[in-house]
């Protein structure tokens, strides 16, 4: 999410055209001096991808068909239905999220051909791994503070020193990570202003993925 500048005008709740370009890509574009800002920058890369597409699709060399369907483990008529196709990739956005990881695997690789590439994420997987939120952090001090004793409230003193300590050096890698990427004060405020739950979460999360992506096997 863009922390936009002041006097940058009203940013939009709902998606925008910014999330479909890497920030690497943008700031190549808008470093070139053809754009007067970094709108137009983004719109002339979409432009040349929509037209490289409609390029594609006018040779025929790219066909678009539409099928509808359900697809869910039980349902063994669509998952033969896309299998028959034998599909190079499949993009599942986090489907993985509403079944257990056994049958979202069994059901994946019915699907697939010898050498389906998929790709999904989960936004529940925090959730299985400990330590992978903040909230994990919090409800520890909050269960210390109900215990209502000197050692009680002396771990959760710690726990509130650590949750600081922890924004610190989370912001502080926000910034290194923004700094590589080449964004700069004419893309974004530095430092980045967002929620400081977001910003722990991020290292938090960098750190324990490994963990949520074991739990849910391999395909």
């Amino acid at each position: 999410m863009f922390s936009l500048p002041q006097g940058s005008g009203k940013k939009t709740i709902d998606e925008n055209i910014l999330e479909s370009i890497s920030l690497p890509t943008l700031t190549n574009e808008w470093d070139s001096d053809r754009h007067p800002d970094v709108v137009a920058a983004a719109t002339a890369i979409l432009r040349r991808r929509i037209s490289r597409l409609a390029d594609l699709l006018r040779a025929g060399e790219v066909v678009v068909q539409l099928h509808h369907g359900a697809v869910q483990p039980s349902d063994e008529v669509v998952i033969a239905a896309i299998s028959s196709l034998r599909p190079d990739s499949m993009s599942w956005s986090n489907v993985p999220d509403y079944m257990v990881p056994q049958d979202f695997h069994m059901m994946a690789q019915s699907c697939s051909a010898a050498a389906t590439l998929h790709f999904f994420h989960s936004m529940n997987w925090v959730r299985d791994v400990r330590g992978a939120s903040h909230i994990d952090i919090a409800l520890m001090r909050q269960a210390a503070l109900d215990d209502d004793n000197l050692a009680a409230a002396a771990a959760a003193e710690v726990m509130t020193m650590h949750m600081i300590k922890l924004l610190q050096v989370a912001s502080a890698t926000v910034d290194e990570e923004l700094e590589e990427l080449g964004a700069d004060d004419l893309l974004l405020t530095g430092p980045v202003v967002d929620n400081p739950r977001n910003i722990m979460d991020t290292l938090l999360q960098q750190n324990a993925y490994q963990y949520g992506a074991a739990g849910s096997g391999q395909l």
